[in-house]
């Protein structure tokens, strides 16, 4: 199972995570930030005993066909920077609101860098899908269609991206081997993979590559130029 990750937003002194597959915002964080800010306690238990705010779970829970016990989630297990009330985006801003009018504002803010992300990265997931696609042919057109050909140049574009190996970056991101790689990697990172693999599509119709190892280290020195570039 993928290992949840978390972005982890500063307000009132305070760390607010919010979940980055999903967006729901840590509420037991937000009323610590509202702690620090006036000196009271404002908690998503006292919210939630309210009947305006259970019209609101169910009126969200209609609206996005999520049953009521997922749209409030309690971590209590993992790091405990990570544990609390977790609420669905749409509920976390009617709490923020409650709180304070500046907590509500800053967790629209969230949700909405939350949502162009998600679009941003789908759009890098398919683009994917289609250079991989075109690099794909072109290696077989060349020569190279065997499986251990694909598996090492994906390895060249890691190593040369990212300065590990497929197995070393899936222990950096905490992933077990059943998981996928490219779906912990930000849009950011999906287009750089991109980049490349359409460069190699393009190297490989442009220049004939007697030695496989040769057409290897090109593509790493390729990766790791544009990796140098971005720093």
């Amino acid at each position: 199972m993928t290992a949840t990750k978390f972005i982890t937003h500063l307000l009132e002194g305070v760390g607010v995570e919010q979940r980055s597959t999903d967006g729901y915002v840590n509420a037991t964080k937000l009323s610590k930030a509202y702690l620090a800010k006036t000196g009271k306690r404002r908690d998503p238990g006292h919210w939630m005993e309210n009947a305006r705010t259970q019209e609101s779970i169910l009126a969200v829970s209609r609206s996005t066909g999520f049953p009521v016990d997922r749209l409030v989630i309690i971590i209590k297990t993992g790091p405990n920077e990570h544990r609390g009330t977790y609420l669905h985006p749409d509920l976390s801003v009617r709490f923020a609101m409650w709180l304070d009018d500046d907590f509500g504002l800053f967790v629209e803010r969230l949700v909405r860098d939350h949502l162009m992300g998600r679009s941003a990265y789908a759009e890098a997931r398919a683009h994917g899908k289609i250079s991989r696609a075109i690099e794909t042919r072109a290696m077989q057109q060349a020569g190279f269609g065997e499986k251990r050909h694909f598996i090492n140049i994906t390895q060249a574009i890691y190593i040369g991206l990212f300065g590990c190996n497929k197995a070393k970056l899936m222990e950096i991101r905490g992933l077990n081997d059943e998981d996928s790689l490219r779906d912990s990697m930000t849009a950011e990172e999906l287009k750089m993979i991109d980049l490349l693999e359409q460069r190699v599509a393009s190297l490989l119709k442009a220049e004939t590559f007697d030695s496989y190892s040769v057409l290897h280290q090109r593509i790493k020195t390729m990766a790791a130029q544009m990796r140098s570039a971005l720093a």
